[in-house]
């Protein structure tokens, strides 16, 4: 298996993984400072995990002679929460989707600046295409939106903090963000602990929505994906996650009943048309490129020769 095709799976099976993480969220129906402590601390106790099995002796080294942009990925990890909340808070889930489904484009400019990684109009097309898809998902709810001016520059920035945690760790001279990211989680720990009314579960409904959560869903999704990045472009990545609302629009009704609406099911369609066809490319892509470097010869060019 190629590195790109690798790369491509990865994130397809952490987007999957995903997918029942807003039912679990409806179905927690808790306070945001509890959920924030729980799911980041899953997530630390998962990459830490994950990053010593990775590491081994080495783990303590691996933090020795980090590149520059290795720091600021520890805060926009953290951050990555904080400004999901408040986003949601303020201006929506809706709003706060919609611009986060501008994340392929962000990371595509961002890595093309940064890391001189080639602009694709593939890429640039099928991001679009699925940004219109979640338009369609979330029309209704931006008709209602809530208008915050606050409000509207967290979602600007959610899909920049995003777009950019994923391209800095191209950036860095490691493997992997495991780590790093482990460590951006675990600074955020201490805060949801203050923050939150109680850290204590309460009813089986939070206790079923946690467990799956801080053990799979939130937690290594997020490995398969920051693994991911070692092999793709972050651009890449992004554009297969904008179809992670879509199949959590199918959890939603699988675990909480919430009937989809005829505009999610339209939107939906549009965004894993443009998923599906956009992989498709990759790998009809990669293989054309395998055939170039790889010609073996006829027996008749080898007589010629």
């Amino acid at each position: 298996m190629s590195p790109r095709i690798l790369g491509l799976s990865l994130a397809v099976f952490g987007v999957l993984l995903l997918s029942p993480d807003a039912a679990l969220i409806r179905l927690f129906d808790g306070d945001s400072w509890t959920l924030i402590f729980w799911r980041t601390s899953g997530t630390f106790i998962v990459l830490g995990g994950l990053s010593l099995l990775w590491y081994r002796n080495g783990i303590l080294h691996y933090f020795r002679g980090l590149s520059r942009w290795a720091w600021p990925m520890v805060g926009m990890v953290g951050c990555g929460p904080l400004l999901w909340f408040w986003a949601v808070h303020l201006a929506g889930g809706p709003q706060s989707l919609a611009l986060l489904a501008i994340s392929p484009l962000i990371a595509a400019y961002a890595g093309w600046l940064m890391l001189g990684e080639r602009l694709r109009w593939q890429t640039l097309a099928f991001g679009s295409i699925a940004f219109i898809g979640v338009l369609v998902i979330v029309w209704d709810g931006l008709a209602t939106a809530r208008v915050s001016w606050l409000g509207t520059l967290l979602t600007v920035l959610l899909p920049i903090n995003y777009s950019m945690t994923l391209v800095f760790s191209r950036k860095i001279n490691r493997p992997n963000a495991w780590p790093i990211f482990g460590v951006g989680n675990l600074l955020l720990i201490p805060i949801a602990f203050i923050a939150a009314p109680t850290v204590m579960l309460s009813g089986p409904a939070q206790i079923w929505a946690i467990v799956p959560m801080v053990t799979a869903v939130a937690t290594f999704s997020a490995a398969l994906i920051i693994l991911a990045a070692r092999y793709v472009p972050a651009c890449d990545i992004m554009l297969i996650n904008t179809f992670e609302p879509v199949i959590g629009i199918i959890f939603l009704w699988l675990i909480v009943s919430e009937l989809p609406t005829v505009d999610q099911w339209i939107g939906g369609g549009i965004v894993l048309s443009a998923v599906l066809c956009f992989l498709i490319w990759q790998i009809k892509d990669e293989n054309s490129q395998a055939k170039k470097v790889y010609r073996p010869y006829t027996l008749g060019q080898a007589d010629a020769r």
